[in-house]
């Protein structure tokens, strides 16, 4: 089975696609699959800061093609042309990540062209918070290619029952391949002091940490993260915020932040990755993504996986922390983060332990295997190569 995976860009500070479809294509070689990766090829600056990833894995065949002149360059010769080089055998399936932008509608016409099945995961672009960013823009797109582009795929691609649902919704009646993302159970299972192998992040003790964990971007709601915790009594805790800065929005937090007198509550570590990340995790007692819009959440999952309760919002599709007691789920309000905040700093450590235990039961369903194993099966039905996976929703 060939497997081309597509994705518009390997940066780092794109956030968690890059490393979904990364691990994805890692996954999918090691099962026995021929995984070939197309992206563009990295910014000068993405170059200089080391914010690239490729696979690591010899057996994923990365292809890294130049980038368009202009953002209205929808004749990218470069991604149609490796497009149409890696689909000249048969068997061969395209998994698209993304929508919108010229790369992406370049590699859908080509794979058209070819006569290959077409898997689209649109990684929470079609969610109704996401739809309404740039909505005149996304208004004229939707009728000028994007939504015949998704018409033309096989399967469209889903990391939750929400998800499903949106796209439904938006009209679409093909088949919805609902797999959620992946990730390395094992790697966040390793004894914490193992992890915290660089100077700053060792638990303290005398002050407890929320950690959160994403890109420092006005979706992630941090802003609202801020105002409810000056209405907090908080004795005893901090929040780290850890995470790219993409778009220059850390200046409007910091500033908030001074605002309300909370300098001392708050420390900013920039990005992290590796073992970094790893020791973030065990060095803290709770996790906060105060969201707008996820059509997944990995962070959420890698911190269930470290053990720890986590706090979210409803416009992540995570309504499951509050019926395995493993965390609080809440409108997206200042008022819901107060709410859920007001529980959980309150809570016992023995409580909060507990809670992060049954977390780290529940996530085991998303470890790569397990993942990796319903897409195969997807893509084998998509190749008339087997029978139709129970992930599958018909409409």
């Amino acid at each position: 089975m060939k497997i081309i995976q597509v994705v518009n860009s390997l940066s780092k500070l794109d956030g968690g696609p890059t490393f979904t479809v990364t691990n994805l294509s890692k996954e999918l070689a090691a099962a026995g699959c021929d995984v070939s990766l197309l992206s563009l090829l990295p910014t000068d600056a993405e170059k200089k800061n080391s914010h690239y990833l490729i696979p690591p894995s010899e057996a994923v065949s990365t292809y890294l093609v130049s980038r368009p002149c202009c953002r209205l360059d929808f004749f990218l010769t470069s991604i149609r042309r490796a497009v149409n080089q890696l689909t000249d055998k048969n068997q061969v399936l395209v998994h698209v990540n993304g929508l919108w932008l010229p790369s992406v509608h370049a590699a859908i016409s080509e794979a058209k062209k070819a006569g290959a099945p077409i898997m689209i995961s649109p990684h929470g672009m079609l969610e109704p918070w996401t739809l309404k960013q740039k909505f005149w823009k996304k208004k004229a797109a939707w009728w000028v290619y994007q939504r015949r582009d998704l018409l033309a795929s096989k399967v469209i691609h889903a990391t939750s029952e929400e998800e499903v649902e949106n796209l439904r919704c938006l009209g679409f009646r093909q088949p919805i391949a609902m797999i959620p993302n992946g990730i390395p159970i094992n790697e966040f299972n390793t004894d914490v002091e193992n992890k915290a192998r660089f100077k700053g992040v060792r638990k303290d003790l005398k002050v407890r940490t929320v950690l959160f964990l994403s890109r420092i971007h006005p979706k992630k709601g941090l802003l609202e993260l801020v105002e409810a915790w000056s209405h907090l009594k908080k004795d005893g805790w901090r929040i780290v915020i850890a995470g790219p800065d993409p778009i220059g929005h850390r200046a409007e937090v910091e500033a908030l932040i001074e605002r309300k007198g909370l300098i001392g509550d708050f420390e900013f570590t920039g990005a992290v990755d590796g073992e970094e990340k790893l020791a973030l995790y065990s060095s803290a007692d709770l996790f906060v993504l105060p969201t707008y819009s996820e059509n997944f959440g990995v962070v959420i999952a890698e911190a269930l996986a470290s053990g720890l309760p986590v706090i979210t919002t409803t416009g992540a599709p995570w309504s499951d922390l509050v019926t395995y007691d493993c965390g609080w789920w809440v409108e997206p309000t200042i008022k819901g983060l107060v709410d859920a905040f007001s529980d959980a700093l309150t809570c016992s450590t023995e409580r909060l332990n507990c809670m992060g235990e049954r977390g780290r039961k529940y996530i085991t369903r998303f470890d790569w295997p397990n993942v990796t194993q319903e897409m195969l099966e997807t893509y084998r039905w998509m190749l008339n190569q087997g029978s139709m996976p129970d992930c599958v929703r018909l409409y």
